[in-house]
Order: structure tokens, then C-alpha cells, then sequence
């Protein structure tokens, strides 16, 4: 079970980074934004407008961190659906606790299994991920 707690820290420590990663990318797609807005606002050409407005780097960030943010995020869920399974924590009381279906909570469980060496889960989010 110790090892399933340096899981569940190491994935929430992956958290904290892709949030920050998707912090500054949201950052410089705010500066984008705000220079369109001035082009717009200026009077200048449409073109410049678009030039700032869909910079392939800027979107392509974006996006990735979006990316990266969902995976480590569903990954930390699952880490730490599978500590709870560890500690005894009925599924009943996951619902509760997370206010989701029994039905997506067993799911959950289900997928969390592959952290403890049981069934195989999905690599990435699944629908329902909160």
C-alpha cells in the first residue's frame, strides 16, 4: 500500500505541474488575444488580426496542455480510486463521496484495478470524467 501512495502523491504532484504548464499556456494565449483585440480596436488589417489570433505555436500549446492536463488528471483519479480500493473503501461510498453514479463508480473501480496488477483499464480518460 505504500507503493500505491507514492503513486497516488507522484501523480498528484503531475497534476500541480500540468497545471502550470496549462497556466502559462493560457497566459500566452491571453497575450495573443489581447494583441488581436488591439489590431481590431485600431483600425488595423484583418490579416495582422489573424496572424496573432491563430499562431499555430500558441494553439498547438494550448492544446497539448489541454492534453497533458486530462491524462495526468484521469491518471491521478484512477491512482487514487485504487488506494481507496486498497483501504477497504466501499464503491457505495466512492459515489457518494465523488456524487456520481454506482454505475460509473464501479467503472472507476473497475479501471483502477490495472494500478493493482488486476484487469487491464483504459490509457486515457473515458467518458464520464468529471
Amino acid at each position: 500500500m505504500a507503493d500505491h501512495r507514492e503513486r497516488v502523491l507522484g501523480d498528484l504532484d503531475a497534476v500541480d505541474d500540468a497545471i502550470g504548464d496549462l497556466l502559462d499556456a493560457l497566459g500566452r494565449y491571453r497575450a495573443s488575444r489581447h494583441n488581436t483585440r488591439s489590431v481590431v480596436d485600431g483600425g488595423g488589417p484583418v490579416e495582422d488580426a489573424f496572424i496573432d489570433a491563430y499562431e499555430s505555436s500558441v494553439r498547438s500549446t494550448v492544446s497539448d496542455a489541454l492534453t497533458t492536463f486530462e491524462r495526468v488528471r484521469y491518471r491521478s483519479r484512477r491512482s487514487l480510486i485504487a488506494l481507496s480500493q486498497d483501504e477497504g473503501l466501499p464503491k457505495e461510498r466512492l459515489n457518494e463521496l465523488l456524487d456520481i453514479s454506482r454505475q460509473l463508480a464501479n467503472r472507476w473501480v473497475k479501471e483502477s484495478r490495472s494500478l493493482n496488477g488486476g484487469d487491464s483499464g483504459p490509457d486515457g480518460p473515458a467518458g464520464g470524467t468529471p
